[in-house]
């Protein structure tokens, strides 16, 4: 599982990791931002505004469609990557939901300082993120950046794709104390 803040390349390291492991990839963005879209239109609100509380309540659903199709692909015998910010929006207990699937959960932490991220969100340009750039104080201001709840292993953002991957993968191997190659 790899979460993290807007921009710190969770999307991005999760493809390469579940390349790596042979897993599937349940990236919330991919489902997410296009459901939250259609939905935030359609009842007449910004389509991207996903700090609405209709956004937040689809957000929540994200979560629980996220966790349930990676417990759906687990019990059918494959490897996930589930990719998901996990941060202040994140419900209540979603650790522990995750630590009762039939698998070994390994948590990645992405952190990076919000100046790396706001480079990389404009750099993406996408749809998603331009309210989040529009009141950039504000989301800093509310951001709960601090590490997930239980065991994890904590990446620099900053680090490069291969180089993270590095990082997890003696992580999962119970040798964080390796250099990077």
């Amino acid at each position: 599982m790899i979460v993290g803040a807007p921009g710190t390349g969770k999307s991005t390291l999760g493809r390469a990791l579940a390349r790596q492991l042979g897993a599937a990839l349940v990236d919330r963005d991919t489902f997410y931002a296009p459901l939250a879209a259609v939905a935030l239109e359609q009842t007449g609100h910004d389509p991207a505004d996903l700090d609405s509380d209709v956004g937040k309540a689809l957000s929540a659903a994200a979560y629980q469609a996220g966790e349930d199709l990676a417990g759906e692909i687990v019990s059918a015998g494959c490897p996930v990557v589930l990719v998901a910010p996990y941060s202040g929006r994140a419900r209540p207990g979603w650790r522990d939901r995750l630590d009762r699937l039939d698998a070994q959960v390994h948590v990645v932490w992405l952190d990076g300082p919000f100046r790396l991220l706001h480079d990389r969100i404009t750099e993406r340009g996408a749809a998603r993120d331009a309210a989040t750039l529009a009141s950039w104080d504000r989301f800093v201001a509310l951001a709960q950046m601090g590490p997930p709840v239980g065991a994890h292993v904590r990446v620099d953002a900053a680090l490069e794709t291969d180089e993270a991957l590095a990082a997890i993968l003696r992580a999962m191997n119970g040798r964080p104390d390796l250099p990077v190659p």
